[in-house]
C-alpha cells in the first residue's frame, strides 16, 4: 500500500467522526439551564434576605434615634421663667417685671398666669388608645423650651447656675407626620424647630399612637401646676411599613409588609391638652 493511500484512509476517518446529535444538546442545554436557574434562585433568595434584613436595620435605627430625640426634648420642655434676686417666677403672656409671689387660690386658674396655657404640650388625641393611621400633615405634638431671663447677675455668676443666654428664649418645637410626597413616596416623622424647616427622622410611618397618662388637668380647683409639682406623661408609638415605598418594598423582597413597632414614654413639668 502506498503512502497516498494510506493518508485518503486517515482522512476518511477524521472527517467520518460522529457529531452530538439534537437530543443530546437538548439534554446538555436543560441540565445546564436548570444549573444555572438554580444558582440564579439561591443568589435572589440571598439577596432578597439581605436587603429585608438591611431594611429593617437601617429602619429600626432610624426609628430609635429618632424616638429618641423626641423624648429628649419632651422631657425639656418648660415654661417661660425669670430670675430675680428674690426667686423665680414663671409666666405666660405676661412679661413680670418684678418679682410676685402667687397665691395658688382655687379661684386663680392655673396659678393666677395669664397665657401660660399656650405653653401646655399639646399632642393629637387617640381615643381609646388607637392608632392614627392617615397622616395629619400637621402636627401630632408640639411644646415650648424656654430657657429663663436673669434679672440678678449674682444668679448668673454663681457656680449653682450659669446662663450664657441673659434674655431667655422660648423655641417651638413640632412633631409633625407628613403623607407620601412625589419625591419621597412614604409618610415620616419630621421634627421641626421655631422657623426653621422640618425635616424627616422617622422614614415608613404607617401608624402612630399618642396617649397621655399622670396629667392634672388645668383648671382643677386645688390643683396648680405653677405651684404643685404635676407632670405630663406621654406615649409615642410607631409603626413602619415597607410597603409604604413600592421601591423599597421590591429590593426588600416583595413581601406583602415588612413593619416594625416601637415606642417611648417621655416625661415632663408640663401640663399635656389633647386639643392640638
Amino acid at each position: 500500500m502506498s503512502f497516498f493511500s494510506v493518508m485518503k484512509i486517515k482522512n476518511k476517518n477524521k472527517t467520518g467522526r460522529r457529531a452530538f446529535t439534537a437530543v443530546e444538546m437538548l439534554v446538555a442545554v436543560t441540565v445546564f439551564s436548570m444549573l444555572f436557574f438554580g444558582v440564579f434562585q439561591l443568589q435572589n433568595s440571598a439577596l432578597t434576605t439581605f436587603n429585608a434584613g438591611y431594611w429593617k436595620a437601617e429602619s429600626h435605627r432610624k426609628l430609635v434615634n429618632g424616638l429618641k430625640r423626641i423624648r429628649d426634648n419632651i422631657e425639656k420642655a418648660t415654661y417661660p421663667s425669670v430670675v430675680f434676686e428674690n426667686g423665680t417666677m414663671i409666666y405666660g403672656t405676661s412679661l413680670p417685671s418684678t418679682f410676685a409671689y402667687i397665691n395658688p387660690s382655687a379661684e386663680n386658674t392655673n396659678g393666677g398666669i395669664t397665657g401660660l396655657e399656650n405653653y401646655y404640650i399639646r399632642y393629637k388625641a387617640c381615643p381609646g388608645e388607637a392608632p392614627i393611621t392617615t397622616p395629619t400633615n400637621g402636627p401630632i405634638i408640639s411644646f415650648h423650651i424656654c430657657t429663663p431671663q436673669i434679672k440678678s447677675q449674682l444668679m448668673a455668676k454663681s457656680d449653682v447656675a450659669t446662663f450664657t443666654d441673659l434674655n431667655g428664649t422660648q423655641t417651638p418645637i413640632q412633631i409633625i407626620w407628613r403623607g407620601p410626597t412625589a419625591d419621597k413616596p412614604y409618610p415620616a416623622i419630621q421634627y421641626k424647630e421655631a422657623n426653621n424647616d422640618a425635616f424627616d427622622i422617622i422614614p415608613y410611618v404607617t401608624e402612630v399612637t399618642i396617649t397621655v397618662k399622670d396629667v392634672v388637668p388645668p383648671g382643677v380647683k386645688g390643683e396648680h401646676y405653677s405651684v404643685y409639682n404635676v407632670h405630663a406623661v406621654i406615649n409615642l408609638k410607631v409603626t413602619l411599613s415597607s410597603s409604604t415605598d413600592s421601591r423599597v418594598k421590591r429590593s426588600a423582597g416583595n413581601q406583602t409588609d415588612i413593619r416594625i413597632n416601637d415606642e417611648i414614654k417621655a416625661r415632663s413639668n408640663v401640663h399635656a391638652i389633647g386639643n392640638l
